[in-house]
């Protein structure tokens, strides 16, 4: 952990918002990109912390890829659903990108939030007004207004 790291208590705020929300979900797109670092904040929120890429790709494996884009929700609704616990941090969202799943990944997110308080570390980048993830050439290219959303920026 660097200073880079946030206040637990400030993503606890937000997290309280969010819950009075229809998408109960904020994003956070602080610079800290270790595991033990988002485990540690996931124990402190009373939460459980998900490595959405390594839980999701195990799922996958048992599917034919023809399948995916069929199943992926439903994979994601029983991963992130599985616990009791009031929050889950979300991390390692890559595959929510990836064009075979065919899936928005900003929708998927919020579709899950209608049920489970969710805060998702944000791979990409976040200016203010949009979040995006990769260059707009990329093919996993994507970028959303922020208005509506719940947004903890890096310092």
């Amino acid at each position: 952990m660097g200073n880079y790291a946030p206040s637990i208590a400030p993503l606890a705020d937000l997290l309280a918002i969010a819950q009075g929300q229809y998408h109960q979900l904020v994003f956070a797109t602080v610079e800290a990109d270790s595991t033990a670092y988002w485990r540690s904040v996931a124990v402190a929120l009373d939460g459980h912390y998900l490595n959405l890429n390594l839980a999701l790709s195990q799922r996958l494996l048992d599917i034919p890829q023809r399948q995916w884009p069929h199943k992926v929700m439903e994979l994601i609704d029983a991963v992130v659903l599985s616990t009791d616990l009031r929050v889950t941090v979300l991390h390692c969202i890559e595959v929510l990108f990836d064009p075979q799943l065919r899936l928005d990944p900003l929708k998927s997110l919020q579709q899950i939030a209608r049920r489970h308080n969710l805060l998702v570390v944000w791979p990409g980048t976040y200016d203010g007004r949009y979040l995006a993830y990769a260059e707009p050439w990329h093919p996993e290219y994507c970028r959303y207004p922020a208005k509506d959303l719940i947004v903890f920026p890096s310092a």
